[in-house]
């Protein structure tokens, strides 16, 4: 189905970091790693390049397309359409995960005392106003946040770095090299967030003119900025809360800015943080509920889309949470299930069409 292009480079590049840093456990699963931790996230960023490129060559060798289109082009309607639902259901999965860790969140260290159901209800309904309001809105609301986000990305390691709580001492040895554990904790890292950059394959067909020339480089910035970011917040996380005890939180980013404080005037830079995930967590959500409703309205026809649509909203709703199921928590955390499940949609099958887009090109050419 063919889209309107509708928006700029900018537009993509900034949801894309905000999408990225919206990811709260990135850096509490790195720092498992302890004084490793800042430096293979690094080398974790590189994969995420190589990830986008992956997903950008599929989708120039095609013409442009849609997610949709191209499973359809190389799989056949059949067989496309499937792929092309079961992209979608992921898309819903990863979203409902997100959804449960921002509740977690909200109700533990904002709204302890309100009922999980009225802070999950209350998100729920801003991503369907969100949903409703149009994706051309949403993209160019990135460009105030973007702007926003970096300011706060600027101010809170000047913070830590001139409180006094920052001991260098702790982030000796710089590298440690367990080759064991880095290989163990690596794919945990590259699949989440860095592997859903897939989802972007929704949102480039959208792009205009000039901006799809320019995608790349603008998509590889964001992913730097963002692995800078990662890589020096986890080494902040070390320098104040330590190796030993920086990876015991649940969300370390938040301890580390409690813990640091400025001339007794600033003592908490809390405000900054929650506005920071309040709208890194927005963007994540909205983007995976819009790219998993768009793939269904792709997939079915018209009359019936709206119901698919309501049917994907209310999975996102009602979806037990990962935590507390047995299943979804293996299927979402498992460590078998990154290899399986999240590299499936986020590798094996993007390269494997890559393969047989190049390989159709091949035959043509021979046959011509």
């Amino acid at each position: 189905m063919p889209q309107k292009s509708l928006i700029g480079v900018l537009e993509i590049a900034f949801t894309m970091f905000l999408f990225l840093t919206g990811t709260l456990l990135t850096i509490k699963n790195a720092l498992e790693l302890e004084n490793d931790s800042w430096i293979v996230l690094l080398a974790v960023g590189l994969g995420g390049i190589i990830l986008f490129l992956l997903y950008h060559t599929l989708w120039t060798i095609n013409g442009d397309k849609s997610l949709y289109e191209i499973l359809q082009l190389n799989l056949g309607r059949i067989i496309g359409k499937a792929i092309a639902i079961f992209y979608s259901l992921y898309f819903i999965l990863i979203c409902s995960k997100a959804l449960t860790d921002f509740t977690n969140y909200v109700n533990s260290n904002l709204l302890y005392k309100t009922h999980p159901f009225f802070i999950k209800t209350s998100i729920f309904l801003i991503i369907i106003y969100t949903y409703l309001k149009g994706v051309e809105a949403f993209l160019r609301s990135s460009l105030i946040y973007g702007a926003c986000i970096f300011l706060i990305i600027l101010c809170i390691p000047l913070f830590v770095l001139i409180s006094g709580d920052f001991h260098f001492e702790y982030t000796q040895p710089l590298f440690i090299g367990d080759l064991e554990k880095i290989w163990e904790v690596v794919p945990y890292l590259l699949t989440y967030p860095l592997g859903e950059l897939v989802a972007f394959m929704i949102l480039l067909p959208l792009l205009n003119k000039e901006g799809k020339k320019k995608i790349r480089k603008g998509a590889i910035i964001a992913i730097i900025l963002y692995t800078l970011f990662t890589s020096f917040t986890a080494f902040l996380a070390i320098g104040v809360l330590h190796p030993k005890l920086a990876s015991g939180f649940f969300y370390p980013f938040i301890m580390l800015i409690q813990e640091v404080s400025n001339f007794d005037f600033i003592e908490r830079a809390d405000l900054l943080v929650v506005f920071f995930i309040l709208s890194t967590a927005y963007f994540k959500l909205s983007f995976l509920a819009y790219a998993s409703a768009r793939l269904i309205k792709d997939a079915f026809p018209a009359n019936s889309k709206n119901i698919g649509i309501i049917l994907i909203f209310t999975t996102l709703y009602f979806l037990p949470s990962y935590k507390d199921a047995d299943f979804l928590n293996e299927l979402i955390e498992g460590k078998s299930a990154i290899y399986f499940f999240h590299y499936s949609f986020q590798i094996y099958i993007p390269f494997f069409l890559l393969l047989l887009t190049l390989w159709k090109r091949r035959k043509r050419e021979i046959f011509k």
